[in-house]
């Protein structure tokens, strides 16, 4: 397989060079030292770094900065080969691109990628029990409070597009959500988004703790 080489991967802030990854093996070494965390992270993905080209850890950087990074490199390999979810728990809606979601420029329009990136975040919690209805007897849900989109490439009349989404983080009342839409026919990915989400009390509006049972049925764990 062929070695993919990323550099200059700019984050929140955290500049990392000389970042590598290769299919087979995991390593990931940071300023000599090992980080769980991102090995983890590359034994969850098959890939590691080749010798010599692990990230130099500057001044103001994080492991919370390196295990983006190393997210970042991940999707983007993966995304690149493979039409094939990048995440273990990533839950997938396909959408074909029509005249509705095209704008002026001849390609999809930004509102056309947030509202699959909503539609998919529905459909995700629908699939694990979690519909309208179910939301309204926990007497809680879940409203953005926040959205991030990188849009990479254009998505044209015709496209079959695989929307993905997977919890990153759920506790207390916050959750993060990722999100990537790649194009079915070339792996291509077109956008790759995060939202943030406050769980509230559906009567009083105000943030509530997540329910051990919303945990449970996403996966989450400890």
């Amino acid at each position: 397989m062929p070695t993919l080489l990323f550099h200059d991967v700019l984050l929140n802030g955290d500049d990392l060079f000389g970042f590598g990854v290769q299919h087979g093996g995991c390593l990931l070494a940071l300023g000599g030292r090992s980080s769980p965390d991102c090995t983890a992270i590359m034994q969850t993905h098959q890939l590691r770094l080749r010798p010599g080209t692990a990230p130099k850890e500057r001044p103001g950087t994080s492991l919370t900065g390196v295990r983006r990074a190393a997210l970042l490199a991940a999707s983007m390999s993966k995304s690149a080969m493979d039409p094939t979810p990048i995440f273990p728990r990533a839950f997938e809606l396909d959408v074909v691109v029509t005249a509705e979601f095209i704008d002026a420029q001849g390609h999809a329009s930004n509102v056309a990628i947030v509202d699959w990136m909503n539609r998919a975040a529905i459909a995700h919690s629908a699939a694990v029990g979690l519909d309208a209805a179910a939301y309204r007897r926990l007497g809680g849900m879940f409203v953005v409070r926040r959205h991030e989109i990188d849009y990479l490439r254009p998505a044209m009349p015709g496209d079959r597009l695989a929307c993905r989404t997977w919890i990153e983080q759920m506790e207390k009342a916050r959750a993060v959500r990722r999100h990537e839409i790649v194009r079915v026919a070339d792996g291509q990915a077109i956008a790759r988004g995060m939202n943030e989400w406050a769980f509230v009390g559906t009567d009083s509006g105000r943030p509530r703790r997540i329910q051990d049972s919303v945990l449970t049925a996403f996966g989450i764990t400890g």
